[in-house]
């Protein structure tokens, strides 16, 4: 077939591969969806692409078609999928979470992975929203979305501070996760309105949150296990517990 843009150094090209750079994607407000199942789970969740490349044209969008090894380049990994989309950033306000039956807290969550990983178990689960709090985390970056598998654009998502997420969960308990504690994860009420507070591995949760929690809780490890579970899965335990609960509640 004819393709519209067949260099590497094409001008269009060169700024998808600076799109990779979180600076440049916040300075334009956008992000990068790569992927035939990544982009029709952003677009199936409403969002409309402003741009499309692909080797072939896509379905009902206005496409861009690129040679495929010139589709490489423009990838973050070694070889595209075949399409790559450019989509609107959103803010990250905490109105975006409406319900606040099960929300989960992360503290300090620098790595992409982890904070897909983290958005996708919330999905799992049927958790209401998921809330960061300290560095700002680059949900947009390409390895959080490809992690999430899409949760991204299905759990509500939002960042703040810590004061302003203590305001922001009025009668909703708040649950501080630490290795110190003396309660276990299941011996806490988590039916009602609970929002699940996870820190970075090496740090944990900082003095203020656990200042704001209603309660402190472990997961208790077998003797001798590591020092401490990956965040996104101390995340899944915590999250899954409540939905046990929640299971065995009556109406």
């Amino acid at each position: 077939m004819s393709y519209q843009i067949t260099s590497q150094q094409n001008e269009r090209i060169k700024r998808l591969v600076r799109l990779r750079d979180r600076r440049h994607r916040n300075s334009e407000g956008v992000f990068v969806v790569e992927g035939s199942r990544l982009f029709k789970r952003a677009v199936e969740s409403g969002l409309h692409p402003l741009e499309v490349y692909a080797s072939t044209p896509v379905e009902g969008h206005e496409t861009t078609t690129v040679a495929p090894e010139v589709l490489d380049k423009a990838s973050y990994r070694s070889k595209s999928e075949g399409v790559i989309a450019v989509f609107e950033q959103w803010s990250l306000g905490l109105d975006n979470i409406a319900d606040r039956s099960l929300v989960l807290v992360t503290e300090d969550i620098e790595k992409p992975g982890n904070v897909g990983a983290m958005l996708r178990t919330a999905a799992a689960a049927g958790a209401s929203g998921v809330v960061a709090v300290g560095e700002p985390v680059d949900v947009f970056n390409p390895n959080a979305l490809r992690a999430s598998t899409g949760a991204i654009f299905s759990v509500p998502m939002a960042a703040g501070s810590w004061d302003e997420i203590g305001s922001w969960l009025t009668r909703t308990q708040l649950i501080a996760t630490s290795p110190e504690a003396t309660a276990a994860i299941w011996d806490v009420d988590m039916t009602g309105p609970t929002a699940i507070a996870v820190g970075a591995e090496d740090v944990g949760l900082s003095d203020r949150a656990f200042e704001l929690a209603t309660q402190t809780v472990t997961i208790p490890q077998a003797d001798g296990a590591t020092d401490s579970l990956n965040a996104s899965v101390a995340a899944g335990i915590a999250l899954f517990e409540g939905v046990r609960q929640r299971s065995r509640s009556p109406e």
